[in-house]
């Protein structure tokens, strides 16, 4: 049995298994941008953690109002990133382009003073993440298995 296949000085890789020639792999980015992707890779949370955040909003208990800006500074964060990648993917869903223009007024949007209207306003931006979360899943352009979005209200 042969395993010169692992031998990383061969420029052909042979084995017994296979009888045919196969060049040797070669990495498609340097190590240095391989070590930038894992660390970006490494500080991205799951889009599984974007559900955390809606429900944090839409639960059964409302956030404290000492909680308020961290929840809209991650809402926006999820918002942000969800925007990324439809346009990235370059989804033309006519749903998708009216939520990215939602998403992108109310990320705008300071965070009210008044604990109602913030709370409102972080509903708000919950239900959009939320709607296009949704969204990107059902047009195929988010492919990682995430647990099912919140149902929007009267569905």
């Amino acid at each position: 049995m042969s395993f010169t296949a692992l031998a990383p000085e061969n420029e052909v890789v042979r084995s017994s298994h296979w009888p045919h020639a196969v060049e040797k792999w070669k990495a498609p980015l340097d190590a240095g941008t391989l070590a930038r992707v894992v660390d970006r890779l490494r500080g991205m949370k799951p889009l599984e953690a974007i559900l955390d955040d809606i429900g944090d909003v839409l639960g059964n208990q409302e956030p404290r109002e000492h909680e308020s800006e961290e929840i809209a500074q991650r809402l926006r964060g999820d918002l942000m990133r969800l925007v990324t990648i439809a346009v990235a993917a370059a989804d033309d869903d006519a749903v998708v382009t009216e939520l990215i223009q939602q998403a992108r007024t109310l990320r705008s949007e300071e965070l009210p003073g008044d604990n109602r209207k913030a709370i409102g306003h972080l509903r708000r931006m919950a239900r959009v993440t939320n709607d296009l979360l949704a969204r990107l899943a059902e047009t195929g352009t988010t492919k990682e298995a995430i647990c099912r979005p919140l149902p929007a209200p009267g569905r």
